[in-house]
């Protein structure tokens, strides 16, 4: 194991350990001879002692440090010392695209820009005839600059030579896999397209193509199952857009951009506008969208309202069986039950000053919780009807939501803030399971938030000291900060 201090090839210092993986692992470095920082990749072991291997890296090393373009990171120079095979590459201050995806989502301008980033490099390597066999995050640098470079070719091309491979270590990260490598086939510039395609999926959804509980499973979708595409997850994808991505995942290679600066091309069009026929297609389908978002707002306000009345009216119902007959005389009870003097007159002496307070601000909470609902029902209705929600996660969020504004409508903030941390979780947890999109989630989120503020942040005194000092809190938190919640109250989905 190299330290600090230690010097490779009479010239390599060996500085901080910059990360470690299955082959490799990555030291930050300087050359005292030319007087520069460096990046030292240092491979693994077992990877030395291969005889094939050894003598294929060379050559690919070689064929690497041949390699000059902006958005390639620089092969300076290969060699081994006292067993430590070693690489010499240039240092790109930043972080990797694995690193910034696991941040959240990006807008579709900066996907769009790193991977047209990505193909100019994959362009100039394949026009040398090598072929990177391991598009994935993990081999991408975003530099502080926002420049783009690809790592690491060369290696993947050399591991495909070793006892390791032929022992049936199929050489591409699972997620990122084309299907002739997965079946072990010929692989060419197409392969690196394919790849590229997953990532540029990523970017713009937060999720894969494919998605599954084993690497056989996933190996098994990428040879067989069509993707879904990406304007599935984020819906403001263009057709253009939608085109281009699909058309690197397509399972035959003959299908696919045969060139990289081909995908370039079409990624540059993409941002500049330049294409009169993916602007129409864009625009048509911007028109279309909008009026789904239109009508699914439309019924959302009804249903949120519905929503909102009903929890309500069942938070002062003795009964749940009474809530369809006091439904048909709504307007009478509404009103008895929203008048303080009756409402203190009817109430035990101990409770009659808290509940009149209650009830004469539930109006006031009504009419500015009333558009927040519907917007927040609105959206879990589009997003089932455009397919961001499967039944079943939307019936889980719908129940949520139905939880939420019943405590809302209870004018106790700690509860109010117990279920925004439950509807939050449970959307959390659909994000994580990939049953839902990142963006739609982060929607979703802010729509509860909103709903759930006036109740957090402007509940009555009494109603907050009703609740004992663990309640106070939670409402002490600010507007829409449910997902700070301590955690109390169990997942009941």
């Amino acid at each position: 194991m190299l330290e600090t201090g230690d010097i490779l090839g009479g010239r390599y210092e060996v500085d901080s350990l910059l990360g470690r993986g299955g082959m490799s692992s990555v030291f930050s470095g300087w050359d005292r001879t030319l007087g520069r920082e460096i990046a030292i990749k240092v491979l693994a072991a077992e990877l030395v002692e291969d005889r094939v291997f050894v003598e294929r890296f060379d050559r690919e090393a070689r064929a690497a440090a041949s390699l000059s373009h902006r958005n390639v990171v620089a092969v300076f120079d290969s060699g081994v010392d006292e067993g430590a095979r070693f690489i010499v590459m240039e240092r790109v201050s930043g972080k990797t695209l694995a690193a910034r995806l696991r941040e959240g989502p990006m807008s579709i301008e900066q996907a769009v820009q790193i991977a047209a980033g990505v193909a100019e490099a994959l362009g100039a390597a394949h026009a040398r005839g090598i072929v990177h066999r391991d598009v994935k995050p993990g081999n991408v640098m975003l530099g502080e600059n926002g420049h783009v470079k690809v790592l690491d070719f060369g290696i993947a091309r050399a591991l495909a030579a070793t006892s390791l491979t032929r022992a049936s270590t199929v050489i591409g990260t699972a997620g990122y896999l084309s299907p002739e490598q997965a079946e072990g086939g010929p692989v060419d510039a197409r392969s690196d397209l394919y790849g590229l395609g997953c990532l540029l999926y990523e970017m713009l959804t937060g999720r894969p193509p494919f998605v599954a509980d084993s690497a056989a499973a996933l190996v098994h979708q990428h040879l067989t199952r069509p993707p879904d595409p990406p304007s599935r997850w984020r819906p403001e994808v263009s057709p253009a857009l939608d085109e281009a991505v699909l058309r690197c995942l397509a399972k035959d290679p003959g299908e696919r951009y045969a060139r990289a600066q081909d995908l370039s091309g079409a990624l540059s069009g993409v941002l500049e506008g330049r294409s009169a026929t993916a602007s129409a297609a864009s625009a048509m389908g911007r028109r279309q969208r909008e009026r789904r978002w239109i009508a699914a707002a439309a019924a959302g306000a009804l249903l949120g309202a519905l929503l909102l009345i009903l929890a309500l009216d069942s938070g002062r119902t003795a009964h749940s069986g009474e809530t369809a007959a006091r439904a048909s005389a709504l307007a009478p009870n509404h009103a008895a039950a929203t008048d303080p003097k009756r409402t203190a007159a009817n109430a035990p002496p101990h409770r009659a000053r808290s509940e009149t307070t209650a009830s004469a601000s539930a109006p006031a909470l009504v009419g500015r919780t009333a558009e927040p609902a519907a917007a927040l029902s609105g959206l879990i209705l589009a997003d089932r009807q455009q397919g961001l929600l499967d039944e079943t996660a939307a019936s889980m969020i719908s129940r949520r939501a139905t939880e939420l504004l019943s405590a809302v409508s209870s004018s106790d903030p700690a509860e109010a803030t117990r279920q925004l941390s439950g509807f939050n979780r449970r959307v959390d947890a659909l994000a994580a399971r990939g049953e839902i999109a990142m963006p739609a989630a982060a929607a979703l989120k802010a729509a509860a938030a909103a709903v759930a503020g006036p109740a957090i942040a402007s509940a009555p005194p009494s109603a907050a000291g009703d609740s004992g000092p663990q309640a106070q809190a939670p409402a002490g938190r600010g507007k829409g900060r449910g997902d700070h919640h301590d955690g109390a109250g169990a997942e009941k989905d």
